[in-house]
């Protein structure tokens, strides 16, 4: 594609050749193709006549250093010749050339690129140089050489570069008469304005936004080393989590490769860091994506085929032993750790193949500088890489796809809920970058700037974006760790109920403070004792997430230590005092659940309180406040109602932390 100028300009140097050939002028041939010969202006310093000819081989300017048909604009190159002068002329100027430089003259219509006109007829010269010549033999005769080097800056156009140099001769008899001899020899070039990288304002508003993105994953990785034993990096695999990240900052380097000036070199590696760092980047979701619908669809707590009736069996019975002891599935944990291997193994597997295939057989290479494009933010391929790479990208999209599919069919509770809302919004992030920079691309195929703006930040929000996940599980458990440093004070409190309780235990008429004090001394040290073992349980770390870290909520905290206290010990007495206090409406800790879960709690602690109680709600209370006054205290155990209830009332309250 050339400009109406530049048409113009080559139908005027036809134009001339035409005349040329009929008039046998014998005007500067190397403008209409003849680039081989050295031509020559003779002048008569005594008469001024001018003949100009076709040098013989007595005067000869070869290129020893040839400048590229092709430059950039406005950017300085270099060329270097070599005149050669046979003996049998007497150079007589001192220094031997007086003058030697580049010439380069525009190629428009009744452009006269000859070494004698002014640089005011469309032309541009370099610096004036001199040189001396030196004997030397070359085919059997001897010259007079010398060789010069030169730089020349053009702007944007065709042209035709001369090399041209001076000198004068005598008569060997009297020299008297003197000859001013002008020798050029010419070359097509076209200077055109290239993108070298960072070279325009675009690029270098990516290159910043990168180096953000690579400050958030650094840290990243930086936290997963300084915690891999920590309980967050524990919950997912740790290799994979590194393989995570490091498959971000590659994907993320892409867009150093990829750009508005692309060379052989990053037409190799824009591809290799592409689809490898995608592959590492959406390993570990699709993995974790199978890992949560399998526990969605046969590995959950109670599994998906338990019955409700199931809950009501004798708690010594194995099928219910086993579904209270059965946890949901944990990473690195039955044969998890294999899958991971596999869904890895498998994405880098179809990489190697496909981009061997590629890269080894239809090696992509740079636009060549007959392509009259703006920017060069393509690469040349070949039809058959064309269709691997878009096997390559089929073949992510489909296992991003897939991962969202799964993930949106998962279910999960407490904790692992939490997770599973990470992960969702990683994938989401990535499938919305990835959506956006493809309408982009469809919508304004013409506008490359524009293109590479969208894509480059595109492939920035996927990298960063799908490790959220991580960021965000990070800042829970450092919310966590908040919240038990705030209950530390548990632990002297209940030192100081103990002081309280031996104080006041001598006194017969103090029975009922007793007890009291040594309910509110037990519920203390159950707080103080198992706080740490509270954060084990999947359900209760959930819950204290929503309701807890984020609101400090002291009292959330104090509902997670009595359920876990329940569990320690499973009566129907305690399980009265929880659902008094937490899950009935108008109670004083009433929990935040939805009122489709508060109904259904109701319903099975009334379920458990017929089963223990012959249908007597009242029992159940007055049992609870017969314990509370410390007189069932020591033999609270041995009460064979009670045990029946415990037995009812673990499964009935194990249901509403889970549901919660």
């Amino acid at each position: 594609k050339r400009s109406i100028p530049q048409m113009l300009a080559r139908l005027g140097m036809s134009t001339k050749f035409l005349t040329a050939c009929c008039l046998g002028s014998a005007i500067e041939a190397y403008l209409f193709g003849d680039y081989a010969n050295t031509y020559c202006w003779i002048t008569n310093m005594n008469s001024g006549q001018v003949l100009r000819r076709r040098c013989g081989s007595d005067i000869t300017i070869n290129w020893l250093q040839q400048p590229d048909s092709n430059v950039q604009a406005e950017s300085a190159f270099s060329a270097t010749y070599e005149a050669l002068i046979d003996d049998s002329l007497n150079i007589s100027s001192n220094p031997d050339l007086t003058h030697a430089n580049l010439h380069a003259c525009e190629a428009v219509f009744g452009s006269q690129c000859s070494p004698i006109v002014g640089s005011s007829e469309l032309i541009s010269l370099s610096p004036e140089s001199q040189a001396d010549t030196t004997r030397v033999q070359r085919d059997g005769n001897t010259y007079f050489a010398a060789t010069i080097y030169d730089e020349i800056e053009l702007t944007q156009n065709d042209w035709t570069l001369i090399a041209h140099v001076r000198f004068e001769t005598s008569d060997r008899v009297n020299g008297s008469t003197i000859f001013k001899y002008d020798a050029a020899i010419g070359m097509p070039i076209t200077a055109e304005r290239r993108q070298s990288y960072l070279s325009e304002s675009s690029e270098i508003f990516i290159v910043s936004v990168a180096a953000l993105c690579y400050v958030y994953l650094g840290r990243l990785l930086h936290l997963a080393i300084r915690d891999i034993n920590k309980n967050w990096m524990k919950q997912s695999l740790p290799w994979m989590v590194f393989l995570h990240l490091i498959g971000a900052i590659l994907f993320a380097t892409t867009v150093l490769f990829w750009n508005l000036y692309m060379t052989d070199e990053t037409c190799i590696l824009f591809p290799i860091f592409g689809h490898v760092g995608f592959s590492l980047l959406s390993g570990l979701l699709c993995f974790k994506s199978i890992f949560f619908y399998l526990g969605t669809c046969g590995y959950t707590t109670t599994g998906c085929s338990s019955s409700v009736s199931d809950q009501h069996q004798h708690p010594t019975s194995p099928s219910v032993r086993g579904q209270r002891r059965r946890k949901a599935p944990r990473l690195g944990q039955n044969g998890n750790s294999a899958i991971a291997v596999a869904v890895v193994g498998s994405l880098l597997m179809v990489d190697t193949i496909l981009l061997s295939t590629w890269l080894g057989a239809y090696t992509p290479r740079s636009l060549t500088a007959d392509d009259m494009r703006e920017f060069r933010d393509t690469c040349h391929t070949e039809p058959q890489a064309r269709s691997l790479a878009a096997a390559l990208v089929a073949v992510k999209g489909a296992v991003l796809i897939a991962t969202a599919v799964l993930l949106w069919l998962s279910k999960a509770d407490g904790y692992r809920k939490s997770e599973l809302q990470r992960i969702r919004s990683s994938v989401h992030n990535i499938l919305t970058a990835g959506v956006i920079a493809l309408i982009m691309e469809l919508a304004f195929t013409d506008d490359s700037n524009l293109n590479f703006i969208v894509r480059s930040l595109a492939i920035l929000g996927s990298s960063c974006g799908g490790t959220t996940w991580l960021f965000y599980t990070y800042r829970e458990s450092k919310l966590l760790d908040r919240i038990g440093e705030r209950q530390k004070s548990i632990s002297e409190i209940s030192e100081e109920s103990d002081m309280l309780s031996s104080s006041t235990a001598a006194a017969p008429n103090n029975i009922r403070l007793m007890g009291n004090n040594k309910i509110k001394n037990r519920q203390a040290m159950n707080s103080a004792k198992v706080f740490e073992r509270l954060f084990d349980s999947e359900i209760i770390r959930g819950y204290m997430l929503y309701q807890c870290a984020e609101t400090y909520d002291t009292e959330s905290v104090q509902f997670c230590s009595d359920v876990y206290a329940f569990k320690e010990e499973p009566t129907l007495a305690y399980a009265t005092e929880l659902f008094e206090t937490y899950i009935e409406d108008d109670s004083e800790k009433c929990i935040n659940i939805s009122s489709t879960v508060r109904e259904n709690i109701k319903k099975a602690y009334e379920r458990a309180v017929a089963a223990c109680g012959n249908g007597d709600r009242l029992s159940g209370i007055k049992e609870y406040q017969r314990r509370r006054d410390g007189e069932l205290w020591n033999n609270i155990d041995a009460n064979p109602t009670t045990q029946q209830g415990a037995s009812v009332v673990t499964t009935t309250t194990t249901t509403t932390t889970t549901t919660t």
